[in-house]
């Protein structure tokens, strides 16, 4: 009982702390913003909230799960397979605020006439490069496994000087210049794709 007690304590913090992560996360509507030729890319308030509810469904799957392993591995050790999958599924919620606070932590501006980007970092200096350039690979870092359609990524475009990370949930696959983008460096790289557990950025 203990332990059951324990880990319901620790779900409430854990939910606690992720959604006042969300809630300090600045949303955005569908409107395209625009500083004279360039374009930002940005998460919708949609956007972020669906991926946000899928994360922490699959969280309270991990959680259920773990609940049931503490309380029912001593008599049955085979459950304790299921402790790997439960702390996995947990794992999508630290994904999540991670990416949101990278996603809140720079302003992402891309002209697609000049393939020019201007990355506004909060706490560091405004860094610009092109594309074309500039631009020596482009990795893609995504989950190893998709878990109810839920999948964390990030693309790392590596320049001469400097690595730019920049999370998938800014590619908004109903926005011109997100496509653009994307049209852009399938055309001109290779792009290396790298599964991990956890894609922290």
């Amino acid at each position: 009982m203990f332990k059951a007690l324990l880990v319901i304590g620790l779900i409430g913090f854990v939910l606690y702390f992720v959604s006042k992560k969300i809630s300090g996360f600045v949303g955005t509507t569908a409107t395209v913003v625009r500083r004279n030729q360039y374009f930002l890319l940005r998460a919708g308030m949609g956007r972020i909230s669906k991926i946000s509810n899928m994360a922490i469904a699959n969280a309270g799957v991990g959680f259920i799960l773990l609940v049931i392993v503490l309380i029912l591995a001593i008599k049955i050790k085979i459950l304790l397979i299921l402790l790997p999958i439960s702390l996995y599924l947990i794992g999508q919620l630290f994904v999540l605020t991670n990416h949101i606070r990278a996603t809140k932590n720079q302003a992402v501006w891309f002209d697609p006439d000049s393939s020019d980007f201007v990355i506004e970092y909060v706490k560091d200096k405004t860094y610009r490069f092109n594309l074309l350039r500039d631009v020596t690979a482009v990795e893609q870092v995504e989950s190893i496994q998709k878990t109810k359609g839920l999948s964390f990524g990030y693309y790392r475009l590596i320049t001469k000087d400097n690595v730019v990370e920049i999370p998938c949930m800014l590619f908004d696959a109903n926005s011109n210049p997100s496509k653009l983008l994307m049209d852009t460096m399938d055309a001109n790289f290779r792009i290396e794709v790298n599964k991990k557990l956890f894609p922290i950025i």
